[in-house]
């Protein structure tokens, strides 16, 4: 390759690693929601190290819009896993968007938030998801923080960053799988 055209690689301060999931993609459909089913049927997409393996890769998969529904995109810390049963007393985050809003660059602004550290608290945020539902998308982020406040500022942050009215936001504790239903909903905000 010609030196003119080489690259700097531009490398991210920790590796994330995409997960997809489908229900769709599997024969056993209906045995879907069994947790061990759920954590086999999770494809490992690719290891994002750098600008350059982000880009490469969302431009390559499809946009949360062109997704089916129950299907979820996973983006997590290296080392963390979206099956691993320790998460599942951690908060999350939930930004329930409406389909008539932009999916597609809300997913976008905050994969580019957290991956490029300029969320509050980044480095207690060890993921994020895409979940797609029949008339709205699920945008969660896995956190490692207790506190409410800091909690709320990381909200306040991201409300200000995807710019968009009525987006109902929850605070919960325990996620089964992506299609359960949180099992505790400690606060719930709508934006005005």
């Amino acid at each position: 390759m010609d030196e003119h055209f080489q690259q700097e690689i531009l490398p991210l301060k920790r590796t994330w690693n995409l997960w997809f999931d489908s229900p769709h993609l599997h024969k056993n459909y209906k045995n879907y929601l069994d947790a061990s089913s759920w954590k086999k049927s999770l494809n490992h997409v690719y290891d994002i190290n750098s600008i350059q393996t982000f880009w490469q890769t969302y431009n390559n998969i499809m946009s949360p819009s062109e997704m089916w529904y129950k299907s979820a995109y996973y983006l997590f810390a290296e080392g963390c896993y979206p099956s691993d049963m320790s998460h599942f007393d951690r908060p999350l985050i939930s930004f329930i968007i409406p389909e008539d809003l932009d999916q597609d660059n809300s997913w976008l602004y905050i994969i580019l938030s957290v991956i490029g550290e300029h969320i509050p608290y980044n480095h207690d945020v060890y993921g994020i998801s895409f979940i797609k539902h029949k008339k709205y998308g699920e945008l969660i982020l896995w956190v490692d923080i207790y506190d409410k406040t800091n909690i709320e500022i990381i909200i306040q942050h991201c409300i200000e960053m995807l710019k968009k009215k009525d987006i109902l936001i929850f605070i919960n504790y325990f996620a089964l799988s992506p299609y359960n239903k949180p099992s505790k909903l400690t606060s719930t905000f709508r934006r005005s």
